[in-house]
């Protein structure tokens, strides 16, 4: 009878661990980068740090039309499109094709490189699009491209970095503090548990600097130039449009695509927040509270007396060895407390920018990016009665302080 359990007991476990070995199979995928597996739901690969492909590269809109909870949930981000009477069909048809072709850009940089490095092209297809009447695409499509551009912003900057309460092991030893017969304090480890600091991730996420960020962004704004410098494309501002559509842009459309592609601020690269320099980004700093060593109370044994009565050793030892740790009652056994210089976010308002992301507006032209033509003062014509030759009849020309984007 005893065999037959101890059979059933060993099929069990084989069985469970078949189970585990499925599961774990199927959450798992391999690093574009290494090669290594990535168990889970991990942004980074744990053996090269790549970034796994994101959410917004597979969510990313094509030539097939995106789902209308996607677009009732983006409408109220859509900038708003620009009338495109003026632009011919063959513009439009330019239009349509190269923010397509955008699209296909920025899935090739997430899966070669880190997703804000889509941020380039996502943000010219856009401008594209809101320049050509928005009539050029599905509304649908720019809904979902307005959330993969937010989704970008708001997780792109977070760097997940080995957890250093626990070196990247998932767990931390328990340790107790006892006092033992010869009035004598010593700390033994009595198991394991798992890790308060990262949740058992072996990962913790923090704010990425500045300068990192501006360097990953630098990078694709440079991937995308070379791409659309060899496709023939025209570069207006920071845009790249195709040169059909250029021609028949007026002076305000160049002015809106200007704006919507300009130049984030150089200090916190669009962000409006900087990394915390109190706690490094990641949100947490060591508990404060008296005698928390790691989120353990270490115990005062000071005035305990030792038990030296008629009872058997054994009995006096049980009676004698005394637990003397508990958990900090600040930080739950954490170690850690919310950050108050930034609120536990990892981040503080930009004192460039002052959280809008964006470089100051243009003293000149008031962030319109627009100023009156200089030759024809705003008339559109000549002293004889012909088109201005500057501003073709439109009055206005761009700004030659900021350039049309109206900043700077």
């Amino acid at each position: 009878m005893t065999t037959t359990i101890k059979t059933m007991l060993r099929f069990s476990a084989a069985m469970a661990a078949m189970t585990t070995a499925v599961c774990l199979l199927a959450a798992t995928h391999v690093c574009n980068q290494c090669g290594y597996e990535i168990v889970g739901d991990a942004n980074f690969c744990g053996h090269c740090g790549a970034p796994v492909i994101s959410v917004a590269a597979s969510t990313l809109p094509d030539s097939a039309t995106a789902t209308n909870t996607v677009a009732s949930a983006a409408a109220g981000s859509i900038p708003e499109a620009m009338p495109a009477e003026n632009v011919g069909e063959a513009a439009l048809e330019a239009a349509r094709k190269a923010i397509d072709d955008d699209f296909a850009i920025s899935r090739a940089f997430a899966e070669s490189g880190h997703k804000l490095q889509m941020l380039a092209p996502l943000l010219n297809a856009r401008a594209i699009g809101v320049v050509s009447g928005r009539n050029n695409a599905e509304p649908e499509k720019f809904a979902a491209l307005e959330l993969s551009i937010a989704e970008i912003r708001k997780t792109g900057a977070t760097q997940f970095v080995m957890c250093p309460r626990c070196a990247g092991k998932k767990t931390i030893p328990v340790t107790q503090t006892l006092r033992t017969l010869q009035d004598k304090t010593t700390t033994v480890t009595t198991g394991t548990r798992q890790c308060p600091r990262c949740n058992g991730a072996g990962l913790i996420g923090r704010m990425m600097p500045p300068d990192e960020i501006g360097a990953i962004i630098a990078k694709g704004r440079k991937a995308f130039a070379e791409k659309n410098a060899i496709d023939g494309r025209v570069k207006l501002a920071e845009a790249w449009v195709p040169a059909a559509l250029l021609t028949n842009m007026n002076v305000r459309q160049k002015a809106r695509l200007a704006i919507l592609t300009a130049q984030p601020c150089d200090r916190c690269h669009g962000y409006g927040r900087q990394s915390c320099k109190k706690c490094g980004g990641t949100g947490v700093v060591p508990c404060t509270a008296k005698d928390c060593d790691g989120g353990i109370v270490r115990g005062d044994s000071s005035g305990l007396s030792l038990d030296t009565g008629s009872r058997p050793a054994e009995k006096r030892l049980e009676s004698l060895t005394i637990r003397l740790d508990s958990e900090c009652a600040v930080c739950k056994g954490r170690g850690e407390t919310t950050c108050q210089s930034c609120g536990g976010v990892g981040g503080e308002v930009c004192p460039g920018c002052k959280g809008s992301g964006l470089d100051k507006e243009c003293r000149k032209c008031r962030g319109d990016g627009l100023e009156e033509c200089r030759k024809c003062r705003g008339a559109g014509f000549d002293r004889k009665g012909n088109k201005c030759g500057e501003c073709g009849g439109e009055k206005e020309i761009l700004c030659k302080s900021c350039g049309g984007d109206g900043h700077g």
